[in-house]
């Protein structure tokens, strides 16, 4: 991420560690898509160009040099290889940071990719709740509300849990990864056990 000076780079020998904590198996994430976070608490997109076998929890070990670092469509990405990519073991827990969505917002506004701390990252907002969309489903964009603002829930229209009725009334917590499509701020939940009533 600090590599990242506003235009594309190709990488040299530089190798990355960290815990995928999107889970493809629900599919609210992108083909070929990743997203993965470090013992720092810094997170990343990682697209490996095709169906990979990582999943929720996996640790892995990235050998990023020749990949490319981009920004794609407003998020910050790796264009990795997955046969440069390692498993070194599984059932990792990532424990969620615990934000407002008025820090989020100005987190992701940041014009300079390489200084968003909570881009990409596994997040944690209180006492918030849902609102808008189609019948009541997650599927494609509803609204996220905490007392300090508001974001754009995303959900895949492939999701599993796409159709869905989202948990109404005041929640205690909703966990979900950071991102920015765009110029969209957004969070997405990973499954609906990421939801709490």
């Amino acid at each position: 991420r600090k590599i990242y000076n506003g235009t594309g780079v190709k990488l040299g020998n530089y190798k990355i560690h960290g815990v995928v904590t999107s889970s493809s198996a629900e599919k609210n994430v992108s083909t070929g898509t990743a997203f993965v976070q470090d013992e720092s608490n810094r997170g990343i997109m990682v697209y490996f160009g095709g169906a990979h076998s990582y999943v929720l929890g996996d640790s892995i070990t990235i050998d990023c040099s020749g990949d490319s670092l981009i920004v794609y469509m407003g998020t910050l990405e790796l264009k990795a290889s997955a046969a440069k990519t390692t498993k070194v073991s599984s059932g990792k827990t990532i424990n969620p940071m615990v934000v407002t969505i008025a820090q989020l917002n100005t987190d992701l506004n940041n014009a300079t990719v390489k200084l968003r701390m909570y881009e990409s990252m596994l997040v944690k907002v209180l006492n918030c709740n849902f609102s808008g969309g189609t019948g009541g489903k997650y599927s494609g964009n509803t609204t996220l509300t905490d007392a300090s603002g508001t974001i754009t829930h995303r959900t895949a229209t492939s999701a599993t849990f796409a159709s869905s009725l989202y948990l109404t009334g005041n929640l205690q917590s909703v966990t979900g990864i950071a991102n920015k499509y765009t110029t969209t701020n957004q969070l997405s939940i990973r499954k609906l056990t990421d939801v709490v009533q």
